[in-house]
């Protein structure tokens, strides 16, 4: 599987550089998909783990990169291993 862009609607991204905001900014995924958290939680998300449905849309937030998500200082949800 390649890099791939998602285009998302109204994202806030966050990554070292700072946070990227509004409706066509995009996500390069490999293999993974979107990274994803609550604003409130302390674990990230692949789009394919189990959880991410409860997470309330405007409660979300995304990552550029896996790295980006671990700087946050959260770490990768048990239900993702």
């Amino acid at each position: 599987m390649g890099v791939r862009d998602i285009v998302m609607r109204e994202p806030v991204i966050y990554h070292e550089g700072g946070i990227i905001e509004g409706s066509q900014a995009s996500v390069s995924t490999e293999k993974t998909g979107p990274i994803l958290a609550s604003k409130n939680g302390k674990a990230y998300f692949f789009a394919w783990c189990q959880g991410t449905a409860k997470i309330k849309q405007e409660n979300r937030i995304y990552f550029a990169n896996e790295d980006d998500a671990k700087a946050s200082g959260r770490n990768l949800s048990k239900t993702c291993k």
